[in-house]
């Protein structure tokens, strides 16, 4: 039986590490293939570069326009290989690479065979929107490794309601909402369907109160983990921010402009950035700022909301195209 156990569990570690070498050959192809090491830096990438290169500097308050993440875990690499983009750019490709072998796991979770688990994780290797932002320094490549370690831990947590599990879960949930703000409402989203699951179909609300210990640690967590990058927002605007100063302008370039040939296609435009609201709002701070944007991009939908179902149907045709953000 220990023989047994031993061969399934290197054969796991086998398929893993192939599939780890298969998605890093693919990444490193692709790397080469566009300059990788020597490319400038080029849209939001310049913001994380700066991040890193300012808390090596000695700056560990900078701005809260971009989540902090990717900014910090990059920086390591800079202080040993030095503050070059091409080394954080290959961090990337890493990380994407082990992001198909965690595919894997997480399919052999589900199903135990191994032909589909590395079929799963074959599909993650040459799905295109990976292999291209695999070698940008964007927080496209970081959200999705931490979203597939979650999946991994919720059927964890499922199969073995442990506090370890809860705590790994709690964990990755905050450094998700730390990398891309967005995902802070992930775990509410989350909770409130597994409340309404479980009241409506299962009426187990006896299991609600067993693991309410439990619920209240994870929450514990994910608000302990979040609780320095409030307090770096408390500081800056002495206002209570939990998610980064720039998280709404996706919404403005997205739907300020509805009538706009490019939103109505699916895509964005920063035309709405010159209108004399933004221009002239030198006065306000970032977080001011930002809820200007949101107050803007809200009136406009209000305005035009019969012409949103045309760019909203474009955005999700652009999501299953090989490159879901057409500027990129």
């Amino acid at each position: 039986m220990l023989n047994k156990f031993e061969s399934v569990h290197k054969k796991t570690e086998f398929y893993f590490f192939l599939v780890f070498a298969i998605a890093l050959i693919v990444r490193i192809i692709f790397f080469v293939i566009f300059d990788g090491f020597t490319r400038e830096l080029d849209g939001d990438e310049g913001a994380y570069h700066t991040r890193a290169v300012e808390i090596i500097s000695g700056d560990f308050l900078g701005s809260s326009e971009r989540p902090p993440v990717l900014g910090v875990i990059i920086t390591p690499v800079y202080l040993v290989f030095g503050e070059e983009p091409g080394y954080a750019r290959f961090l990337m490709v890493l990380l994407s690479s082990l992001s198909a072998s965690f595919v894997f796991l997480l399919a052999n979770l589900f199903v135990s065979k191994y032909n589909i688990s590395v079929f799963c994780s074959l599909l993650w290797v040459f799905y295109p929107p990976s292999i291209w932002y695999s070698t940008w320094i964007l927080t496209e490549t970081v959200s999705a490794f931490l979203v597939i370690l979650i999946v991994i831990y919720m059927y964890k947590i499922i199969e073995d309601k442990s506090y370890l599990n809860v705590f790994m879960g709690a964990l990755l949930f905050g450094l998700l909402a730390l990398t891309r703000s967005l995902y802070i409402f992930l775990p509410i989203a989350i909770l409130m369907f597994w409340l309404g699951y479980l009241c409506l179909f299962k009426r187990q609300i006896s299991f609600i109160k067993n693991n309410g210990k439990l619920f209240i640690f994870g929450v514990l967590v994910f608000s302990i983990v979040l609780t320095p990058w409030v307090i770096h927002n408390m500081i800056l605007y002495d206002k209570f921010i939990p998610h980064s100063t720039q998280g709404v302008h996706l919404l403005l370039v997205s739907n300020g402009m509805l009538d706009n040939s490019d939103v109505k296609s699916g895509k964005y435009t920063k035309d709405i950035l010159k209108i004399p609201e933004l221009i002239n709002s030198d006065q306000i701070n970032a977080y001011e700022y930002d809820l200007l944007k949101r107050e803007i991009a809200v009136e406009s939908i209000k305005n035009n909301i019969t012409s949103l179902p045309e760019p909203v149907l474009n955005r999700i045709k652009n999501f299953w195209h090989f490159r879901p953000d057409p500027y990129d």
